[in-house]
C-alpha cells in the first residue's frame, strides 16, 4: 500500500484556505470587540452561503433554484442587519 501524499499543486491552495480562515476568525474577533456581538454572530453564521458561492464559481457546481433563493434571502438579511445596526 502506497503512502498517501498531497499533490504538489494542492499545497498552495491549502495555504490560501488556511489564511482566509484565519482572516475570517480575526474579523469575527474584531467585530465582536468593536461592535455588537449579536450582529457579529449572526453575520458569521452565514458562512454556508460563501461555501455555496465558492462551489459554484470554483467547482462549477450547478446553481439550483433553492440556492438562488437562499443567496437572495441572505443578501436581504445582511442588508436588514446592516440597516438596523446603522439606525440603532
Amino acid at each position: 500500500r502506497q503512502p498517501w501524499r498531497l499533490p504538489p499543486d494542492v499545497v498552495p491552495k491549502l495555504v490560501v484556505v488556511g489564511l482566509l480562515d484565519m482572516a475570517g476568525n480575526a474579523a469575527f474577533i474584531l467585530a465582536a470587540q468593536a461592535g455588537d456581538l449579536a450582529i457579529a454572530a449572526v453575520l458569521s453564521s452565514l458562512y454556508p452561503v460563501v461555501t455555496v458561492l465558492l462551489a459554484i464559481t470554483i467547482l462549477r457546481e450547478n446553481l439550483t433554484r433553492s440556492h438562488v433563493v437562499g443567496i437572495a434571502l441572505t443578501g436581504a438579511a445582511i442588508a436588514l442587519i446592516a440597516g438596523g445596526a446603522a439606525a440603532g
